[in-house]
């Protein structure tokens, strides 16, 4: 059988691309969608190599089981696709703004963006530095006060309280409860600048963006300000329209997307809705908001989703806090005016992975997710996600009850590093999840909270294992290594159970079955006398069981190594200095457990994370060869995982043997340990 073929080419430069062509090598499409369409029956889209600058809308159009649609570069050309106005990237980007007079560093469009007459939309609000070296956004203000602010500070509103006028001018509002009633005594927020951004003054006089690039003066070690130039007039800037997206598809069905790299776009940069085998395939994406989405309505579902081998990147602002879009507030402009909101800088970025409820058999495997805000894991029913990296988000990396009720997902042998909360439960309920073989290592800090005063270094902030929710379970964690450092992403009043190293048994409430075998659970505290409890633990009659773990913590400190929630009292908890104490207490549960030092192959003990860290285990770790026996789906489970290379292990943790490394990443290129 033959397949048809049909090729697309990038317009001549400054000529918009219309439908026209007849799609052969040598007359080929301007317009991706076009060559898409055209293959609807299936058969091979060929893109020519350079820069599209399209949104693909695509309804209805269907490959078939035996003749996708892919499509792909020609041969080994380099394809990008990107979702942007015309404006501010091209060759007039120097004449595309002019300075706003009064104001500094800040800059306005020359040109005024109408809305549509369909729905109103043309706001532009999204935006990202163009061909930058590292991929890195623009803020989105949402009042053009933060914007235009001198300040750079965050000082608590109990602080501005007492000295209302410490930040001058910008000090001009009151923060208001969610009932719009006055804090008594008053909160006051300043308006502050959070670094290059961009607001758009959607105004019937205005109808234009605003910019500005000044310099930022965190002065947070590790993590760069920006220093870079700041006339627009002198970059090359990426900037989107509401609701656009790189790749839309609705009701679409048997395509394949290859080797090509979309960017930009406003709040997603692919979504899917009720669209059935549908596989990305080492895709590039550089995120809008969110990066893909699956989408759905009332009696929709996407089904036979892969996203494999594919980067997925957030571009993070090295100078953006979690604070910028956690802080939100209400105020009044004025005594007699109605309440607003400031969002602050929220919409600059969201979940990069992410799924509305009816989506099926949803694979995500061998992919990087990186420099973002939140990642979804769990994506409804029969989910599989697996040897993917997740590093440098500062929220939720791994978001497991997005969608309530899912059942039969598997999240294994991925790696996660440097995030806020390594397993968020927030949320719904589960059906059933199973996580095993994962290397959780989340000892480098996020950005957190914006400095209070200058040179401030207690921004930075050390990651959770675990963020409780509504109903967690069931679910079942088995073979992983996970450790801590400093833990403490909650602030609350009971500090002691916001930072203790483990919580997975901490609220015992309306939860279903949870299970935890031949796990590696390590938390290091660098602060002598400042050792916390390594773990809570399910008292004896809870639905588990927990058995064949391994707990150790570095560091000294008068904490109780462990504690146990009272069934039915989340205000008070039992304590045990030792698992033999509580094994005691709380038989059957970890009658296999161990407390000590698991031995690592190499680990700098005060806890900060070092490149030649291997956290295998030593010949003498009395990890080795101590594992308990799993419950016979669970053993099923871990043995499919294992694949072609798989080889029985007793040994407790994430590796099976001594030898092995963690391979994920994009063609397994990320290694834990990395090669020496």
């Amino acid at each position: 059988m033959v397949v048809p073929e049909f090729y697309v080419s990038p317009p001549p430069p400054g000529v918009d691309p219309v439908p026209e062509g007849s799609g052969t090598l040598e007359d080929p499409y301007h317009l991706i969608a076009q060559g898409i369409t055209a293959a609807a029956a299936g058969g091979f889209v060929y893109l020519r190599g350079g820069t599209y600058v399209e949104s693909i809308n695509l309804t209805g159009v269907k490959g078939s089981d035996s003749v996708k649609i892919v499509v792909k570069p020609y041969k080994l050309e380099r394809v990008t696709i990107d979702s942007t106005v015309a404006e501010f990237r091209g060759a007039s980007f120097a004449t595309d703004w002019q300075p706003v007079a009064g104001q500094l560093d800040e800059y306005e469009s020359t040109a005024q963006f109408e809305p549509s007459p369909e729905d109103g939309s043309m706001v532009v609000r999204k935006g990202a530095f163009l061909n930058a070296g590292r991929y890195t956004r623009l803020i989105t203000y949402d009042r053009v006060e933060d914007l235009r602010s001198p300040n750079q500070l965050w000082p608590e509103a109990e602080e501005l309280a007492e000295n209302p006028d410490q930040l001058g001018p910008d000090v001009s509002h009151e923060q208001l409860t969610d009932k719009d009633k006055s804090f008594k005594p008053p909160r006051y927020r300043p308006f502050v600048y959070m670094g290059p951004g961009i607001w758009f003054d959607d105004s019937a006089e205005g109808r234009r963006v605003h910019i500005r690039l000044s310099h930022t003066s965190n002065g947070i070690d590790g993590w760069p300000d920006y220093t870079g130039k700041t006339d627009p007039r002198q970059l090359r800037l990426a900037l989107s329209t509401a609701e656009s997206h790189v790749l839309r598809l609705v009701t679409c069905e048997h395509m394949v997307f290859q080797n090509l790299t979309l960017r930009f776009g406003d709040e997603d940069t692919v979504r899917l809705r009720n669209c059935t085998d549908i596989t990305f395939d080492h895709v590039r994406v550089w995120a809008a908001s969110r990066g893909i989405r699956l989408q759905t309505e009332s009696d929709e579902a996407n089904t036979d989703i892969e996203v494999k081998h594919c980067l997925i990147d957030g571009g993070l602002p090295t100078w953006l806090f979690r604070s910028d879009r956690k802080d939100e507030y209400r105020f009044r402009p004025a005594p007699d005016a109605a309440v607003v909101r400031n969002r602050l800088g929220a919409s600059t970025g969201g979940v990069l992975l992410s799924s509305d409820e009816g989506a099926l058999r949803v694979a995500v495997h061998h992919c990087e997710i990186v420099n973002g805000h939140d990642v979804s894991v769990a994506f409804g029913d029969q989910t599989r996600f697996h040897h993917n990296w997740v590093h440098n988000i500062n929220d939720d990396s791994m978001i497991v009850a997005g969608v309530p009720g899912t059942k039969d997902a598997r999240i294994y042998q991925n790696v996660i590093t440097q995030c806020l909360t390594a397993l968020s439960f927030a949320g719904g309920g589960v059906g059933q999840i199973s996580i095993f073989r994962n290397l959780f290592d989340i000892r480098r800090p996020t950005l957190g909270n914006r400095p209070r005063k200058q040179t401030e270094q207690r921004s930075l902030r050390y990651g959770q294992f675990y963020k409780d929710g509504k109903d967690e379970g069931p679910f079942d964690l088995f073979h992983n290594t996970c450790i801590v450092l400093d833990p403490g992403a909650v602030g609350a009043a009971r500090e002691e159970i916001a930072l203790t190293g483990f919580g997975h048994y901490k609220p015992l409430g309306p939860a279903g079955r949870r299970r935890a075998y031949n796990n590696i659970f390590v938390a290091v505290y660098s602060k002598p006398g400042e050792a916390r409890t390594i773990a809570f633990l399910p008292p004896s009659e809870f639905a588990g069981p927990t058995d064949g773990n391994t707990y150790h913590r570095f560091g000294t400190g008068p904490e109780e190594k462990f504690f146990v929630t009272i069934a039915g009292d989340t205000d008070h908890f039992d304590q045990y200095p030792d698992l033999a104490d509580y094994v005691q207490a709380e038989s059957p549960q970890e009658q296999n457990g161990q407390s000590n030092d698991p031995a690592f192959k190499s680990l700098d003990t005060p806890g900060s994370p070092q490149q030649g860290d291997d956290l295998r285990l030593k010949a003498e770790s009395t990890a080795r060869d101590s594992a308990v026996p799993l419950p016979e789906e669970l053993q099923e489970m871990d043995i499919e995982a294992g694949g072609f290379w798989f080889r029985p292990s007793r040994d407790r943790g994430c590796y099976r043997h001594p030898s092995d490394r963690m391979r994920v990443g994009v063609d397994g290129r990320r290694r834990f340990p990395p090669l020496t």
